[in-house]
């Protein structure tokens, strides 16, 4: 949060038009700094509770859920999860929090999650931990990643 207090105030200096910010996270200083900075603002890629101007985005938790009962109305009941092992990847989080949340409703037992490795997670992540997905729970029907990049 420090690091993009400190990309914030340096891009105001540009006097920029507008500006457009991934995450609902933000220090306090970012947030004072962008509500005074008098142009548009837009969150994306989440839904902040208290914008700081416009938010375009979704629950990264309630859009992992919709993912597991997809899966699960389609059949599979033994389904694994790929993601981060930082916590600091919040979004990641957010989707974590959403399979967990759905297994459990859904009854499908103990979660087979494997994490894959710090932030940012990258292509090499993902088939090293496929492997040891499949090597823990070798019966896996599905497998859902945390993001892209992981799949």
């Amino acid at each position: 949060l420090d690091q993009e207090e400190a990309l914030v105030r340096s891009l105001l200096r540009h006097q920029p038009r507008g500006i457009a910010l991934t995450g609902r996270h933000h220090s306090p200083g970012t947030r004072a700094l962008l509500e005074r900075a008098g142009i548009p603002i837009v969150e994306m890629w989440d839904l902040p509770e208290r914008p700081i101007d416009r938010a375009v985005g979704f629950s990264n938790a309630k859009a992992s859920l919709a993912m597991l009962h997809h899966l699960h109305q389609r059949g599979y009941r033994r389904i694994g999860f790929l993601c981060g092992a930082s916590e600091l990847d919040r979004r990641g989080t957010d989707r974590m929090r959403g399979y967990m949340s759905g297994i459990k409703a859904l009854g499908l037992g103990e979660p087979r999650v494997i994490r894959l490795g710090e932030s940012p997670i990258t292509m090499s992540h993902g088939g090293p931990a496929m492997a040891a997905l499949l090597d823990a729970w070798p019966d896996t029907d599905a497998v859902m990643c945390v993001s892209d990049m992981s799949a």
